[in-house]
């Protein structure tokens, strides 16, 4: 990326511009630019691409700045997609270097990822599995209404997500969405995703990824509720017979070794029991993505069909009678969380 400019020009859809300036970076830098905080502007962040004259970029914005769904881009007042507002483009020219879009910034929002691995920074105090519940289902609706307008979101993975306290998604990175554009014309494309998210056929044929279906987001939507269930345990994680760790979740995609399926591996130290997820309807959903949906992508759950099945859930787990902050599904023979403290010595969800 070139050097980054500290004046910009915004610029609306309508073509109005205004003069701003970039303040501090808004985390980390990504593998398609950086996101930096507008001085005049907090509630709003600038996305600068690492290569805006590249992959159809310029062509992408304007689909999306002509056609922002507004039932998408939020619910209830919250954000729930980080859709683009603006074009951002260089002081003294025309020349496009990114877009702007709301600011999801901390302490409100926290990166998916973090909320999954860290030492829940984000979970509210006294909050039980119900919160992890509720967080898989506002993820499940929203990618419900993205596949209704027709976009795929391809590379779907906690790292291009946020989350709140209230057990929200935001879905961020938008630009790297296989976009719909509503007027006719081929999808624009994402070639972009992370393997261990990526389903089986474009792991085996990464040039597929140019153009995607939505059973490819059936996939990777499968895999993250499998995980946000299991507070950040992949279902493919593990180490098989023989082998030494660290364990490599591409190689098991690619050779369908999952606890989930039956295969005997060694979980990571810290993953619950598979059964506190393998119960109901969730564990039929997961099952069907992960062994019948391997081969034949049209098998793999919709998005309503895993809020049908989540919304259930929330109905029908029971409280361990030793910990009150201990829920679980009513299949399971005994309480998962009480079982993973006896095993490693942290209990995810103490009483105090």
């Amino acid at each position: 990326m070139r050097s980054i400019p500290r004046e910009i020009v915004l610029e609306a859809a309508d073509g109005r511009r205004r003069r701003a300036t970039l303040g501090e970076q808004a985390g980390p830098p990504g593998s398609q630019g950086s996101v930096w905080r507008v001085v005049e502007w907090p509630k709003l962040v600038v996305k600068l691409e690492r290569r805006p004259e590249a992959d159809s970029f310029a062509r992408k914005l304007e689909v999306m700045l002509r056609s922002r769904p507004r039932n998408l881009t939020a619910r209830d007042g919250i954000v729930r997609v980080a859709w683009p507002l603006g074009r951002v483009r260089a002081t003294g020219g025309d020349r496009l270097i990114g877009y702007a879009q709301p600011a999801l910034l901390q302490p409100e929002f926290r990166s998916l990822h973090q909320a999954l691995t860290g030492r829940r920074p984000l979970v509210p105090p006294h909050a039980t599995w119900r919160w992890y519940l509720e967080l898989a289902l506002d993820l499940a609706r929203t990618m419900s209404e993205i596949h209704r307008v027709g976009h795929v979101v391809a590379d779907l993975s906690p790292e291009n997500l946020f989350a709140t306290a209230g057990a929200t998604v935001a879905f961020v990175d938008v630009d790297g969405w296989q976009i719909h554009d509503p007027q006719g014309g081929t999808p624009l494309p994402s070639p972009f995703s992370r393997d261990e998210y990526t389903p089986p056929e474009h792991l085996a044929d990464p040039a597929s990824r140019g153009q995607r279906q939505p059973s490819s987001d059936r996939w990777a939507l499968s895999v993250l509720i499998a995980a946000i269930l299991q507070l950040g345990t992949h279902p493919f994680a593990g180490i098989p017979p023989g082998a030494a760790p660290p364990f490599d979740v591409r190689a098991n995609v690619e050779a369908r070794r999952a606890v989930f399926l039956g295969t005997p591996m060694r979980p990571p130290p810290g993953a619950p029991l598979a059964e506190l997820v393998l119960g109901g309807p969730l564990g039929l959903l997961l099952r069907r993505c992960l062994d019948d949906g391997y081969d034949h992508p049209e098998l793999r759950p919709r998005p309503e069909e895993w809020i049908a099945a989540l919304t259930e859930a929330q109905y029908a787990i029971r409280r361990c009678p030793a910990k009150p902050l201990h829920v679980h599904l009513r299949e399971a023979a005994g309480c998962p969380w009480c079982e993973l403290a006896a095993r490693t010595g942290r209990d995810p969800f103490p009483l105090d």
